[in-house]
């Protein structure tokens, strides 16, 4: 029984308009509030002061519960109060207690807006709080002691979806909305579901999200890639470690993998704009590679090394249509079907760029927009290109032109390679890292400085110096017949 209670009076001269729909749109939202505050009064506040202080104090809620008349009240509570629901959680003992109050009225059972308020504390709270499953069992239960046409503000909606009331009840509600062609908002909303800070509806949409990327074909232009990338959506938590981030670079991940597919610019660029280069000791980057297996992190670095390698091919060709030079244009083949043969092989761990700034430039402008592979500035020659490759037993460092390759069998400890620096000068990988190896490693041998030469002979030295730290390449991986041809 509502004590203290009386409508308030209806202006509907304060909501009504010429508009018939308008009129009856603003009456709904008006019954609706009012419906909110019903039975909210004095007493009302007074039994919520009660259960406060119990819980406050360390004394058993439940005793404080003397009558049906503090079901409303505890449920107002655990939807509004934070504090009050971790001091007095809806778990067994309290659902119960709740239960068996219903059942001294004389119906015996939750009234209608006792049960709309617990419905609007599960879709709201959902699994934030211990005891979803029981709570979503009492719901049911609930419903089922009601004739579907006594139901009303909303209830009616939900009494034949008891799939929505269980533990996995966002996932049925997704599944739902992947079979129609509406959103997850409004299939929530038909029903009867808050939509307002509703932790079952994001649990929903992120279910939906995970569905729909799981069946997305490989390397399928998706407008959900887009979507999926933004920040309020990537760092909502799935779980207790796992954010949607992480679930949807493992998912793209796997994919490609599954199918041996190395992913278009739109699945990179996802990935890039999610979790960042895994190559860069970055803090932000640990937050995402570190919780993703080591098989995937690797997957993503060989896709990245070959990126690498595009966008240095891709340099050195504007540079040589750039230029007037003819002995440029010649060694430009050669230096590419080297290093795609090294690739080919499949014997390169990782690489790194390091690039001036207007290099740096020219492939921000190439990309797009996209999400570039990490780079390294070179703060004194805005020209120039220099790529890393860590092949295991061997390590190269080449450059865009004038530059002197090298191989060795280790970095020394105090060369630029071994950190990731915001900027590095020229001259640290063209002279001073074969001093530092030479410091570093006074006894070894396996340095090797190549000039690159039009005939071509530097790939046999290249080839030499690499089978002997290991490598297992031969001269037809990486020299065409032609080159024999002119070496000789």
């Amino acid at each position: 029984m509502l004590e203290n209670f009386s409508f308030p009076a209806l202006q509907i001269v304060d909501i009504a308009t010429e508009q018939t729909g308008l009129f009856f749109d603003k009456l709904s939202h008006k019954l609706e509030g009012m419906c909110k505050n019903m039975g909210k009064g004095a007493l009302f506040q007074k039994r919520k002061t009660e259960l406060i202080n119990a819980a406050q104090n360390r004394r058993s809620v439940r005793a404080v519960m003397k009558s049906p008349n503090y079901i409303r009240p505890i449920i107002d509570l655990w939807t509004s109060d934070l504090a009050f629901c971790r001091a007095a959680p809806p778990g067994s003992e309290l659902l119960g207690h709740i239960s068996f109050l219903a059942g001294t009225t004389p119906r015996r059972r939750l009234t209608r807006l006792a049960l709309r308020e617990l419905c609007v504390l599960f879709f709201v709270r959902y699994d934030e709080l211990p005891g979803t499953g029981l709570m979503g069992q009492m719901l049911v239960r609930q419903l089922s002691l009601y004739n579907p046409s006594e139901l009303m503000y909303g209830l009616d909606k939900l009494i034949d979806c008891k799939q929505l009331f269980n533990e996995n009840g966002h996932e049925y509600l997704a599944s739902i909305v992947l079979n129609s062609n509406r959103t997850v908002l409004d299939v929530a909303q038909s029903y009867g579901i808050p939509t307002d800070n509703s932790c079952f509806v994001q649990r929903t949409m992120q279910a939906y999200y995970i569905k729909k990327l799981e069946s997305l074909p490989v390397n399928a232009n998706d407008p959900l890639l887009d979507e999926v990338r933004k920040r309020e959506l990537c760092n909502q938590y799935v779980n207790s470690s796992l954010r949607l981030g992480h679930r949807v670079m493992q998912i793209l991940i796997d994919k490609l993998s599954a199918e041996r597919q190395k992913p278009n610019e739109l699945w990179m660029d996802t990935i890039l704009a999610i979790g960042g280069d895994p190559r860069v000791p970055m803090a932000a980057n640990g937050l995402w590679w570190g919780e993703l297996k080591e098989e995937q992190k690797q997957r993503m670095i060989e896709w990245l090394s070959e990126m690498d390698l595009r966008i240095f091919l891709q340099i050195c060709r504007d540079y040589v249509a750039g230029s007037d030079r003819e002995d440029l244009a010649r060694m430009y083949p050669a230096r590419e079907l080297f290093l795609n043969g090294l690739f080919k092989k499949k014997v390169i761990r990782s690489t790194r760029l390091f690039l001036g700034y207007n290099v740096q430039q020219f492939v921000a402008r190439s990309l797009q927009g996209k999400n570039p592979p990490y780079s390294t500035r070179i703060s004194d020659a805005s020209d120039l290109a220099i790529f890393y490759l860590d092949l295991g037993n061997a390590h190269i460092v080449e450059g865009s032109f004038s530059f002197t390759i090298k191989i060795m069998d280790r970095v020394p400890p105090k060369s630029v390679l071994t950190g990731y620096h915001i900027q590095i000068h020229s001259r640290q990988l063209r002279t001073m890292l074969q001093i530092q190896y030479e410091e570093a490693f006074p006894a070894s041998t396996n340095l090797t400085s190549l000039r690159h030469d039009p005939r071509g002979k530097w790939k046999k030295k290249a080839v030499m110096a690499l089978r002997s730290l290991g490598v297992p390449i031969v001269d037809s991986d990486v020299i065409s017949s032609e080159e024999f041809a002119r070496m000789w």
